[in-house]
Formats: C-alpha cells, structure tokens, sequence
C-alpha cells in the first residue's frame, strides 16, 4: 500500500469533509430505509441471503462441496 497509517486517516477526512453536503441526500434516504427490510418490500427472503444456513447451502451446490447437517 501507498497510503497507509496516519497519512490515509487525514486523506479519508479530507474526503469526508469534501463530499459532506453531496452526501446530505444519501444520509437522508438511510434515515428513512434504515428499518426496512427486503422482506417487507416483497423481495423473497431466499434473494436476501440473510439466512446464514441458505447462504452456505446454495455455496455448496455451486461448488460441489458436501456440510455438514447439523
């Protein structure tokens, strides 16, 4: 790495503070979908991949590896 240490750390927030209004409308769109989840928006939970069991199930079919059943 180039940037490393205190030097990256004063880069970051420079950039920060640079980019603080532009992101005023991301905070805001957090703000109001923090809560939400994809489930109450009609998104199948087997999209969502929150499940850890389903996500490890679906990797070993995609790489042929057998787990454990528990």
């Amino acid at each position: 790495m180039i940037l490393k240490d205190d030097v990256l750390k004063v880069l970051l927030c420079l950039v920060r503070i640079d980019s603080f209004d532009m992101d005023r409308d991301l905070r805001a769109k957090y703000r109001v979908l923090r809560g939400i989840k994809t489930t109450d928006v009609g998104i199948d939970s087997y999209f969502s991949m929150n499940d850890a069991q389903l996500f490890f199930r679906e990797l070993s079919k995609r790489h042929g590896v057998d787990l454990p059943q528990s």
